[in-house]
C-alpha cells in the first residue's frame, strides 16, 4: 500500500498515551495501525516487561491483521541499527474474547474455583425461572412473562455489559428499551426511575443468584470476572495496546482493556474506529462523551482518514495478484460449467521488479505440452 502523508505521520508518530484513528471502511485504519507495531517494538519496548497487544473483534479480523503485519515493509518507515534488539516475542495479536478468557481462567486459578461457562440453554432456563419468580411479586406488570423473554434477556445483558452494580445506577441510566407484544401490538418503554426498571433489576439479581447456586457463569459474567482479575496490580499488563474495531466493543470490554493497560511515559493505547456507527448498535463508543466517561480526553488526540482505497490497495502487490488469480480461476470455472468444457487454465503471475515488467504464464491442462505467456495483454506461445 502506498501511504499518504497523513498515514505516514501516524505510523511514524511517537507514542503519547491515548489516541484515536477513525474513518470509514476502506480508509486503511487497520493497515496504518498495524504498521505502527514494528516501531513500537523496536524503540518503545525498553523494559523487559514491556509488551505490545493488538486486539481484534473476531477471528477474521485477527487473520487480516496478522497477514498485514507479516508483510510489512519495515525498512521503509523504520530506521534500524546494528544494536536493535529483536522484540518480536513481545507482540501478541488476540481477539477480545480469547483475551478475556485468559484472564477469566487466571481468576479461577487464583481463587481456586471450578466455575463453568453456562450453555445458552442453561442460561435461558434459569432466566425463565427468574422471570416467573419475580413476576409473582410484580403482578401488575404484564411484561414479566415468557412472551417478553428476548426483551428481558437483552436488558439484563445490557445491565451486565455496563457493569451496573446496584439498582440506582440502572434506574438513572439512559436506555430506551422496547418490544412489541405479539398478541396486542403494545409497546413497553423503560423510563428512568420506573417500576418496570425496578422489576427487571430484580429479575437480574434472581438470575445471577441461580447461576451462582449452579456454580456456572454466563458470557457477561466471564468479562466481569476477567475485569476483576485485570485490576490486580500483579496481573499481566501491556505497554502498548491497539484496539481494532473499537466501536463494536461494550463498555465492560473497554474497561477491561483499560485495566490491562500499563501507562508509562512512552506507552500508548490506540483506538481504531469505523465511523459507520449504525452497524454497531451495542457498541459503547458510538455514544457521545463515551471516551470521557472512560477517562480518555480525545481533544487533539485523534486522526481522521478520508481517502477510501480498494482491497488490493490496502494489501501488498502479491496479495492483490493472488486475489485476481483466484477471481480469474473462479470466473473460468463458471464459464466451464455453463459451456460444459473439459479443460482448465492455470495462471501464474511473475513480476520482474528490477525491470518493472510483469508476465502471466497460462497452462492449458488439456494439453500438458502447451504454455502461453501473456505480456501487456498479448498472448504468446
Amino acid at each position: 500500500m502506498q501511504f499518504s502523508a497523513e498515514q505516514i505521520r501516524i505510523i511514524k508518530s511517537k507514542p503519547n498515551g491515548h489516541r484515536l484513528i477513525k474513518g470509514a471502511e476502506g480508509t486503511g485504519k487497520t493497515t496504518v495501525a498495524t504498521n505502527k507495531i514494528p516501531g513500537l517494538l523496536k524503540h518503545y519496548c525498553i523494559d523487559k516487561t514491556d509488551r505490545v497487544l493488538m486486539v481484534t473483534y473476531n477471528e477474521q479480523a485477527l487473520n487480516y491483521v496478522s497477514y498485514i503485519y507479516d508483510n510489512i515493509e519495515q525498512d521503509k518507515y523504520i530506521q534500524s541499527s546494528f544494536f536493535d534488539e529483536d522484540n518480536s516475542y513481545k507482540l501478541e495479536i488476540k481477539t477480545i474474547d480469547s483475551l478475556i478468557i485468559c484472564y477469566f481462567n487466571d481468576y479461577k486459578k487464583s481463587h481456586n474455583l471450578k466455575l463453568e461457562i453456562a450453555s445458552n440453554i442453561e442460561c435461558e432456563n434459569i432466566l425463565i425461572s427468574a422471570i416467573k419468580i419475580v413476576g409473582k411479586q410484580y403482578k401488575k406488570l404484564k411484561f414479566l412473562n415468557n412472551e417478553y423473554f428476548n426483551f428481558i434477556q437483552e436488558e439484563i445483558n445490557w445491565i451486565k455489559s455496563c457493569n451496573y452494580t446496584n439498582c440506582e445506577e440502572y434506574q438513572i441510566a439512559r436506555r430506551s428499551g422496547k418490544i412489541n407484544n405479539i398478541e396486542n401490538g403494545k409497546v413497553i418503554k423503560l423510563r428512568r426511575n420506573s417500576k418496570q426498571k425496578e422489576a427487571i433489576y430484580e429479575v437480574f439479581k434472581e438470575y445471577n443468584n441461580r447461576l451462582r447456586e449452579s456454580n456456572i457463569v454466563d458470557s457477561q459474567d466471564v468479562i466481569l470476572l476477567a475485569l476483576y482479575e485485570a485490576n490486580k496490580k500483579n496481573c499481566k499488563k501491556y505497554t502498548h495496546i491497539l484496539v481494532d474495531d473499537s466501536q463494536a466493543l461494550t463498555k465492560i470490554q473497554l474497561q477491561f482493556l483499560k485495566a490491562i493497560y500499563n501507562p508509562k511515559i512512552y506507552s500508548s493505547i490506540t483506538f481504531i474506529i469505523d465511523t459507520d456507527a449504525n452497524k454497531y448498535p451495542k457498541g459503547y463508543l458510538t455514544r457521545k462523551k463515551a471516551f470521557m466517561s472512560l477517562g480518555f480526553n480525545m481533544k487533539g488526540k485523534s486522526n481522521s482518514l478520508k481517502k477510501i482505497y480498494n482491497k488490493c490497495d490496502l494489501l501488498n502487490t502479491n496479495t492483490c495478484y493472488t486475489i485476481k488469480k483466484e477471481n480469474k480461476i473462479n470466473n473460468y470455472r463458471k464459464e466451464q460449467d455453463d459451456s460444459k468444457k473439459s479443460y482448465m487454465l492455470d495462471t501464474t503471475k511473475y513480476i520482474d521488479l528490477k525491470r518493472n515488467v510483469s508476465y502471466e504464464f497460462i497452462r492449458d491442462s488439456s494439453s500438458n505440452n502447451e504454455i502461453y505467456i501473456e505480456e501487456d495483454g498479448e498472448e504468446k506461445r
